[in-house]
């Protein structure tokens, strides 16, 4: 359970401090009070990445040459490797995110699953609205804090199809084979496992998000389509192999787990072309709450749930369905609204204030 978390010249906030309680905690403020910005340093704080910014050195507030941020931690149980005191520095230059788990310098990779944090911002509508990209990005963030072998696939993967794409561009389509035969045969091991541990999750995810969508918004039904089937290793080493002369002429890797499509459907309809406005929302704040899930019985430990601006996603009854829905796990939530009367009425949140 994340208690304590303490700012320094991070964005907007010379000096902050503030404290946690289990449960549902709300910070709430005028706009430009930086509500998201403690989001984003908790981020920081725990997987040393911000879901706002590539360059972490733009978050340094102006006029100061460094940041920091501590998170203080307690936990019990299977969470134990992930308890005592996170600190991060940040940098405008050089060396701009050092982190730090109990005094002891760590590199990032070591963050990744370390603890578990899922994060919802009004942004991750456009994972709904727009292409497949942000799909497969909240996936891989999911699966690879649960999985690090997972994790290791995804960034080998990555590595070498950036490497084969330079090939790709640079050989004029005068190739040699073999190079190309040693990458394909390597991303296809990466590729059989990604492909694997998607598959596995898209399907209990597709089934949680049934059983919240009716729990929070009582009717619609949605589910949740991986695109593409299991397969091993040999059928992508086979079709990378058949996609080559394609591939040389357009100077880029076309196919693969790099192009993979979750499909959100509503009530049998492609979500991103027949849904509502307010249907998107709620299958946006629903995914969220089923990665969450998802996380949580895979390890035991349900992970530390961020969602910022929620209550503005969703109408009074559906702001009452979450906060009851939240009430009945054993999972720490912290939330972020413009006023105290947009969070509902329960003894069971705890109010925080930013002036």
């Amino acid at each position: 359970m994340l208690k304590r978390l303490t700012v320094i010249n991070f964005r907007n906030h010379k000096l902050r401090e503030l404290a946690f309680e289990p449960g549902n905690n709300f910070i709430y403020g005028e706009n430009a009070s930086g509500k998201t910005s403690v989001l984003e340093a908790i981020c920081l704080s725990l997987l040393c990445w911000s879901f706002r910014t590539a360059d972490a050195g733009e978050t340094v507030n102006f006029g100061a040459e460094q940041a920091t941020i501590e998170s203080q931690l307690s936990a019990g149980g299977e969470e134990m490797a992930a308890c005592g005191r996170f600190r991060t520095l940040i940098s405008r230059t050089g060396e701009k995110l050092v982190c730090f788990i109990n005094g002891e310098k760590k590199n990032k990779a070591d963050l990744i699953g370390l603890r578990k944090l899922v994060f919802f911002t009004p942004d991750d509508l456009q994972a709904i609205k727009a292409g497949p990209q942000l799909r497969r990005r909240g996936l891989d963030i999911g699966i690879s804090q649960i999985d690090r072998e997972y994790f290791r696939a995804l960034k080998n993967y990555r590595r070498i199809i950036r490497q084969r794409n330079v090939y790709l561009r640079n050989c004029r389509g005068m190739a040699d084979r073999m190079v190309l035969d040693a990458w394909d045969r390597q991303m296809a091991m990466a590729a059989s496992l990604i492909n694997e541990r998607r598959c596995e999750a898209v399907e209990v995810i597709n089934g949680l998000c049934r059983e919240i969508m009716g729990q929070i918004v009582g009717r619609d039904e949605i589910s949740v389509v991986f695109e593409q089937e299991r397969a091993g290793w040999e059928y992508f080493y086979r079709r990378w192999q058949n996609e080559r002369e394609k591939d040389l002429v357009r100077g880029y890797t076309g196919w693969g787990p790099h192009r993979d499509n979750v499909k959100i459907r509503i009530n049998g309809n492609d979500a991103r072309a027949f849904a509502s406005q307010g249907q998107q929302r709620s299958v946006a704040v629903v995914l969220k709450l089923a990665e969450a899930e998802f996380i949580g019985r895979k390890t035991g430990c349900m992970p530390l749930l961020l969602l910022d601006d929620i209550f503005s996603e969703l109408d009074g009854n559906r702001r009452k369905s979450l906060l009851a829905y939240l009430a009945d796990r054993n999972i720490q939530v912290i939330i972020t609204g413009t006023d105290r009367e947009s969070c509902p009425s329960s003894e069971r949140v705890n109010a925080i204030m930013l002036d």
